[in-house]
């Protein structure tokens, strides 16, 4: 329900492939934090001390709201626009990304199974 909003300590950065989903992006991520926190596990454990980095946010999380706003599709954004929504908005057990055309509206499809991370 919350994310974490508190004093960075340490951030890893890696590249984000073109056509990576936010599925196998946040797998990747599961990934690292659970490197991370090994690691901070056994630097904790020989006496380190954790100070805040002089990273900070660069901006509120998304909420909810804002979330299923970016999922709304309009015909008459530009086409990589709609590629970005697209790709940004599909997640296994969410509705995802739709466009309303003549009174209708469609879903774009969603795996219809438990995510990966």
């Amino acid at each position: 329900e919350k994310v974490d909003t508190g004093e960075i300590v340490e951030e890893v950065r890696f590249a984000v492939a073109g056509g990576e989903s936010v599925e196998s992006l946040k797998l990747r991520t599961m990934v690292t934090m659970t490197a991370m926190f090994h690691a901070t596990v056994f630097k904790l454990a020989a006496g380190w001390k954790p100070r805040p980095s002089e990273q900070s946010w660069s901006r509120r999380p998304f909420t909810r709201r804002q979330l299923n706003a970016l999922a709304v599709i309009d015909a008459a954004m530009p086409a990589e626009e709609i590629r970005r929504r697209i790709r940004a908005t599909t997640y296994p057990g969410y509705a995802g990304p739709s466009v309303t055309l003549g009174g209708e509206t469609f879903l774009f499809p969603v795996p219809n199974r438990r995510p990966l991370a």
